[in-house]
């Protein structure tokens, strides 16, 4: 089966727009209107079987339904007619749609032959071009090399190294291993590449490994390189040997827990806490700091095997994208730790568009599902809240997703089902959006509404510390 791009619009979407199609059914309406076609090339998205490959053409939004396809080489002759076919019209409302493909040698379509699609109508002809599209730019990898462990060299004996290149474009590749500065053939395996999908536009990434013996890579100034070529350009990753003794471990880890929505949104002021775990018998101190280096006040507790310390911060210096590094002092360590937190809020807020939708509802004891949609939204933090009659549906009654990040803005979905009674009896739901961009700047919320009664989403400027009847 063969998918096709739209090609003479801005789209990358593919379809099987043939099979849609099918034998389809050819209905003639006499209409005294005439409407002449648009007409799209259809590009095969991949590649064809047995040396040949399927183009495709679309005249839209025609009337009445007659209308014929002719194909030929551009500059060259006419496509015999069983090289081609054309499908019965598609009527959608007053107007048709027709499709007609056409099968023509990969050989030829490789070498950049282009051909020509012709829709007939009405005495003129519309031409649309078909060709191979040009290849994108090759894109370069991100290269890492992992170097082995501890426990590997000894316990193993071994040493083992991953190269792994990720984001590169196109396939061809090869990988290239050095021990020190001189190129290695043994040991190598190469795994195949790995096909996946990045803004709109197709990737790889691989993967090779080597494998030395654990003496040779603990000799002195003994370094190991990985070279990927590529023709988005050579990138090389170096792994130096260190004894043990250089690199002292961490005697504790620290982490630091942001505030949930819900504080965000509905509180005056947010925690961030500053999560320390490991060897706490032997810490000297843990500070909390500001971007320009001051001391903030801070509380502890113990949790577990945890040592949190926790800081409150307005909502103010919050939204601000304020920087706040958790400092932690060890007698086991000659450096302090520190881990640095930093809100993402980019200096543009977007609002989010918000739009609430049913599922259709039938008198059949069946329950209703309301879909709460918000997309368009800066920074990702984002809470919803469901309204029963202006009264708060529990919690544990609706489900929101994860936030998706679409280029530099985000989306998200919440669901609420209700039994089909409560729905037919007229209650009015209401889907609460809190985000900081929100028009209404004391609140910070939008909010839409439905009932079966209008069955239609009403937007509603609803501040909720006051009764709705108080604003202006």
């Amino acid at each position: 089966e063969e998918g096709f791009l739209y090609s003479g619009i801005k789209t990358d979407h593919c379809d099987n727009y043939f099979d849609y199609w099918g034998q389809g059914t050819k209905v003639t309406v006499s209409s005294g209107t005439k409407s002449p076609p648009s007409v799209f090339p259809l590009i095969s998205c991949g590649p064809g079987s047995s040396g040949y490959v399927t183009v495709g053409c679309m005249a839209k939004d025609f009337t009445p339904d007659l209308l014929t396809f002719k194909w030929n080489r551009k500059g060259g002759a006419a496509l015999a007619d069983t090289d081609f076919l054309q499908y019965p019209s598609v009527q959608s409302g007053e107007v048709f749609t027709a499709v007609s493909h056409a099968v023509v040698k990969a050989a030829d379509w490789n070498q950049k032959q282009a051909y020509e699609c012709s829709a007939e109508y009405d005495g003129k002809s519309t031409t649309v071009e078909i060709k191979m599209p040009e290849a994108a730019p090759p894109q370069s990898a991100h290269l890492y090399i992992m170097a082995p462990s501890q426990d590997e060299l000894k316990y193993n004996k071994t040493a083992t190294f991953a190269c792994f290149a990720s984001e590169f474009s196109p396939k061809d590749h090869s990988f290239v291993w050095r021990w020190r500065g001189e190129e290695i053939s043994k040991g190598i395996t190469t795994l195949p590449a790995v096909e996946t999908k990045a803004d709109k536009k197709t990737v790889y990434s691989a993967t090779s490994i080597l494998h030395l013996p654990e003496s040779q890579w603990r000799e002195s100034e003994t370094y190991v390189s990985c070279e990927f070529k590529h023709r988005g350009g050579n990138v090389q990753r170096t792994a130096h040997y260190v004894s043990p003794g250089c690199i002292p471990a961490n005697p504790v880890e620290v982490s630091i827990i942001p505030p949930s929505n819900e504080e965000l949104f509905l509180n005056e002021r947010v925690e961030l806490m500053c999560n320390v775990t490991g060897k706490l018998e032997n810490i000297d101190s843990v500070e909390w700091h500001n971007e320009e280096g001051k001391t903030l006040v801070s509380t502890k507790e113990s949790v577990g095997g945890s040592e949190i310390h926790k800081l409150y911060i307005d909502i103010a210096n919050w939204s601000n994208g304020t920087t706040f590094t958790c400092i932690v002092k060890h007698f086991d360590s000659p450096d302090p730790i520190k881990v640095t937190y930093r809100r993402e809020n980019g200096n543009d807020p977007r609002p989010p568009s918000v739009f609430l939708m049913t599922t259709t509802a039938k008198n059949n004891g069946h329950d209703v599902t309301l879909i709460c949609y918000a997309k368009g939204f800066y920074p990702k933090e984002v809470l919803f809240s469901w309204r029963a009659d202006d009264k708060p549906v529990d919690r544990a009654m609706f489900q929101t997703t994860q936030v998706v990040k679409t280029e530099r803005v985000y989306s998200v979905y919440s669901q609420l089902s209700i039994s089909a009674e409560d729905w037919n009896n007229g209650i009015m739901y209401s889907c609460v959006v809190h985000h900081e961009a929100a028009f209404d700047k004391l609140s910070k919320t939008i909010v839409r509404t439905i009932d079966s009664v209008s069955k239609k989403s009403t937007t509603v400027s609803l501040d909720l510390c006051r009764p709705q009847n108080c604003e202006a």
